[in-house]
C-alpha cells in the first residue's frame, strides 16, 4: 500500500471514529428521523449508530478473548475449567439470551432509558461476537512450536514480555479470521437488539434504537419491500466497505 493510500484510508478512519463518537454521545445525526423513521436520509445516521454499537461490542470481545485464550491456554490446570466453559458458553443460541439479557438490564417497564436499551443491544452483541476470537486465541498459542517457547524461555522471556514478543505475533493470524466470524455474528443480531417487544400488555417493553437493523424491521413490519431491500443493500455495502478496507 502506498504512503498516500495510507494516509488516505487513515483521514477515512479517524473521521468514521469522529462520527461515531458524535452520533452515539449526541444522536445529533438522528434527531429529526423520530417522525419518519423510515426517511432514507436517516440511513448514515443509522449506520453510524450500528457501526458505534458494534466497534464497542467487538472491543469488550477483543478484551476477553484475549484475556480468556490466554489464561486457558498457557495454564494447564485452569484449561481443565475454562475450556468446558467456553465450549458450555459458546453452545447457548445467542437468541435465546435475548429475553433474559433485556428483563435483567430493562425491568419491565413501557419505556427504558435509551442508554439501558443501548447497554443491553452492545452486551447481546458481545455475546454473538467473542467466542470465535477466544477460541481463535487458544489455538494461536497451542500451535507455537515447542522449539520457540524453549528458545524463549532459555533468552529469559517471561511474563509480559514472553506475552508480547511470542504470544502476540502468534495469535494474531487467528484473530484476524476469526474476528471475521465473530463481525459476522454481529451483523446476524442487529435487527432483533435495535427493535424489539416482549413482555405481555400492560407490562409490553419495547426497544427502538436507532440503526440499520430497526430500519429493515420497521420496513419489514410495513410491508414496504423497496425501503426493506434498501436497507439490506446499504447493509450489504458496509459489511464489503469493511471486509475491503480492514481485513484485507
Amino acid at each position: 500500500m502506498s504512503r498516500f493510500a495510507g494516509i488516505i484510508l487513515a483521514g477515512i478512519a479517524i473521521a468514521t471514529v469522529g462520527l461515531l463518537i458524535t452520533e452515539f454521545l449526541t444522536g445529533s445525526l438522528t434527531l429529526d428521523c423520530g417522525v419518519n423513521p423510515l426517511n432514507p436520509l436517516c440511513i448514515p445516521g443509522y449506520a453510524v449508530r450500528t457501526l458505534a454499537r458494534m466497534t464497542i461490542a467487538y472491543a469488550f470481545a477483543l478484551a476477553f478473548a484475549l484475556a480468556y485464550g490466554i489464561a486457558t491456554a498457557m495454564s494447564h490446570r485452569a484449561s481443565h475449567v475454562l475450556l468446558p466453559l467456553l465450549d458450555i458458553f459458546q453452545s447457548v443460541p445467542v437468541l435465546g439470551v435475548v429475553p433474559v439479557v433485556f428483563l435483567v438490564i430493562l425491568g419491565t417497564g413501557p419505556a427504558p432509558p435509551v442508554f439501558n436499551q443501548e447497554v443491553a443491544s452492545i452486551i447481546l452483541i458481545f455475546t454473538a461476537m467473542a467466542w470465535a476470537p477466544t477460541f481463535g486465541v487458544i489455538a494461536g498459542i497451542n500451535a507455537i512450536p515447542a522449539d520457540i517457547k524453549e528458545a524463549a524461555h532459555a533468552y529469559g522471556m517471561h511474563g509480559t514480555r514472553y506475552l508480547r514478543q511470542i504470544v502476540l505475533p502468534a495469535v494474531f493470524p487467528e484473530l484476524v479470521w476469526s474476528s471475521i466470524l465473530a463481525w459476522g455474528g454481529g451483523w446476524y443480531l442487529i435487527p432483533v437488539e435495535e427493535h424489539l417487544s416482549f413482555g405481555s400488555p400492560p407490562n409490553v417493553t419495547q426497544v427502538d434504537l436507532p440503526g440499520i437493523g430497526r430500519y429493515i424491521a420497521l420496513a419489514a413490519l410495513q410491508a414496504n419491500l423497496a425501503l426493506a431491500l434498501f436497507g439490506l443493500l446499504v447493509l450489504v455495502g458496509i459489511i464489503l466497505a469493511i471486509d475491503r478496507l480492514i481485513w484485507k
